[in-house]
């Protein structure tokens, strides 16, 4: 899911959330053009690449951890 904002130097509003990447893209013009006649600009957050990036975190987390405890035990 893509989470769009509308966003200015002191907030962001979320305006739209699309499930398509490509009806994303197609509504893209239109979004920044309102969010520029509000005096913002267009930001998105892909969620499921988000979910991604806390995974591989958690992985490097848990690595680190179980590697730490290894050299301890050595």
């Amino acid at each position: 899911m893509i989470k769009v904002y509308f966003e200015s130097n002191s907030h962001a509003e979320l305006v739209a959330t699309f499930e398509s990447e490509d009806l994303y893209i197609a509504s893209l013009p239109a979004l920044e053009k309102k969010a520029k006649e509000q005096g913002m600009i267009v930001t998105e957050v892909d969620e499921e690449q988000e979910w991604e990036t806390e995974c591989e975190h958690k992985q490097e987390v848990d690595l680190g951890i179980h590697d730490d405890y290894l050299d301890r035990c050595n």
